[in-house]
């Protein structure tokens, strides 16, 4: 995981051969508490991602907010090592990694469970 040099945050699935990486709309990461998910669904080989319990539909930067990775990734089951880039400047308050994919209305649900006291 890392911030792009467009100030987005992006997500690397890699496998011992093959590395595919997808990141959040630009615009969508401000600065303060975020609640970021990024859906991996190894069935259909897509991935998308949801900001603040709103969907990252590409806005004017893409002609959609989800993307497939490369079908080639073997294992994306989370077992692997998780890095954050070496000069991360900022706290990470908690990561989940899920044994299945969410729907884009769990994460949604998710951020408002645990965002709700914070509006």
């Amino acid at each position: 995981m890392r911030i792009t040099p467009e100030r987005t945050i992006e997500v690397s699935l890699k496998d011992k051969n093959i590395t595919s990486a997808w990141d959040t709309d630009p615009g969508v990461v401000r600065t303060g508490l975020q609640h970021i998910v990024f859906v991996v669904d190894g069935k259909a080989n897509i991935i998308t991602t949801i900001v603040n319990g709103k969907l990252c539909d590409g806005g004017r930067y893409r002609v959609t907010g989800w993307s497939w990775f490369d079908p080639e990734i073997n294992n994306v089951s989370g077992t692997g090592n998780f890095s954050i880039m070496p000069d991360f400047n900022g706290e990470l308050k908690e990561i989940r990694i899920y044994n299945r994919y969410l729907t884009t209305s769990e994460a949604i649900g998710n951020y408002r469970a645990e965002f709700s006291n914070f509006k």
